[in-house]
């Protein structure tokens, strides 16, 4: 099974990221896809193109922030014949990347995320919606708004899963994310970025630890 590591970068990587990604490269039939200069969601479009191409079973995108363990990879590849789609959870201070509506629908941001190739084939990223609660009543964005956007590409992916009956797999134990506290300053302290992991700042509710 070939596997692409699809990271979107919009030109930085934290080096914990790779860090904890290249044991699972060594023991694996991958290859990482990387792009640079590029927004959301042409980042997601450049990558998925290119690892279909390659001829990827599985994309797995992995984001620039997020830090995965030794076993992520086992974790989520064994139910990927089941679930189409397999999603990891990970800590967005104070809540969670996985959120569930009183419908059973799932929503999940794609810092972690294994697709199947036949979701992909034909299918494009975007980011000019947005969904209005309660029934997720689809709204195109403005134009001239969406320059102020950030995201949606993973709202609109989990809307069209859902809307194509797309079964989704959420592991719900968090793996890293990564942020910056302050910029490195060759004049203040050496240069050194200070980044910290967000499980490290939030206290998890007893609830939403034990999903």
């Amino acid at each position: 099974m070939k596997v692409a590591i699809c990271m979107p970068s919009r030109g930085l990587i934290h080096s914990r990221v790779i860090e904890r990604l290249l044991p699972t490269y060594d023991r694996t039939d991958s290859k990482i896809f990387f792009t640079h200069d590029k927004g959301i969601p042409d980042c997601f479009n450049d990558l998925t193109q290119r690892a279909l191409e390659w001829g990827a079973d599985i994309l797995w995108f992995i984001e620039d922030d997020n830090g995965i363990e030794d076993d992520t990879y086992d974790k989520m590849i064994k139910y990927i014949d089941e679930y189409p789609v397999v999603t990891h959870n990970y800590p967005i201070n104070p809540t969670h990347n996985v959120i569930q509506d009183k419908d059973d629908r799932l929503f999940f941001g794609t810092g972690c995320t294994m697709i199947r190739r036949d979701i992909l084939e034909g299918y494009t990223w975007q980011a000019k919606y947005n969904y209005a609660l309660p029934d997720y009543r689809r709204i195109e964005i403005p134009e001239k708004a969406r320059s102020r956007m950030y995201g949606m590409h993973d709202i609109e992916f989990a809307v069209y899963c859902y809307n194509n009956k797309i079964p989704i797999k959420a592991l719900r134990e968090h793996i890293a994310h990564y942020k910056v506290e302050e910029m490195g300053d060759m004049h203040k302290n050496k240069g050194w970025h200070i980044i910290y992991d967000i499980r490290d700042k939030i206290i998890t509710s007893k609830s939403s630890a034990q999903e």
